[in-house]
Order: C-alpha cells, then sequence, then structure tokens
C-alpha cells in the first residue's frame, strides 16, 4: 500500500514539475510578446516634432499609461538618429509625475 501511495506522490509530483515548466513557457512568451508589441507601438518623430513637442504633455500621456523615467530614452534616441533637436526631460517628466498621480488613482 506504502508502494501505491509513494508512485502517486511521485505522479504528481511530476505533473507539477511538468505544469511548471508549460506555465514558465507561456510566461516567457507571454513577455516577448508584451516586449515587441511595445516596440512596434514606440512612434518614429521628425525632427520637427523633437524641437517642437509640448514635452510635458508628452510626459503626461506616459505617465498616465505609467510608463517609467527610462521611456524618456526612446525619444533621445529617436531624435538623435534623425538629427533632431535634443527632447526637454526636465518638461517630460514633470508631466510624468502629474500623468502617474491619474494612473495611480486608476489602478486602485
Amino acid at each position: 500500500m506504502n508502494y501505491l501511495i509513494e508512485s502517486n506522490s511521485s505522479g504528481a509530483y511530476n505533473a507539477r514539475k511538468l505544469m511548471n515548466k508549460a506555465g514558465m513557457s507561456l510566461s516567457l512568451l507571454g513577455a516577448v510578446v508584451l516586449t515587441l508589441s511595445g516596440c512596434a507601438t514606440t512612434q518614429s518623430l521628425t525632427p520637427q516634432q523633437c524641437q517642437s513637442n509640448n514635452w510635458q504633455e508628452v510626459g503626461y500621456a506616459d505617465g498616465s499609461q505609467g510608463r517609467s523615467g527610462a521611456y524618456f530614452g526612446h525619444y533621445t534616441n529617436s531624435c538623435t538618429s534623425i538629427g533632431g533637436a535634443s527632447p526637454n526631460r526636465i518638461q517630460w517628466e514633470q508631466g510624468r509625475q502629474q500623468g502617474l498621480k491619474n494612473y495611480c488613482t486608476e489602478c486602485l
């Protein structure tokens, strides 16, 4: 009788182990899809946008979506690659902080 219990326990353990691997695979796949979709939605900027964007409004929109401060690098890279003016980090961060307040209220 003990043998059957051990055998069943071992089978349950193997099933859990297999499910954990499948769950990890699905999680990894989901992370890859989200990462790629995030890249696809990052729009390219024109030199005029780099120079004349209201960076506080852009920051507010980003904050409202819960984006981190590191997201500003997308704008810097985009503007640098096209030879546009540098985006205003201070204005963007001020707007992002306001947007994050809005984002956090929606999260509750």
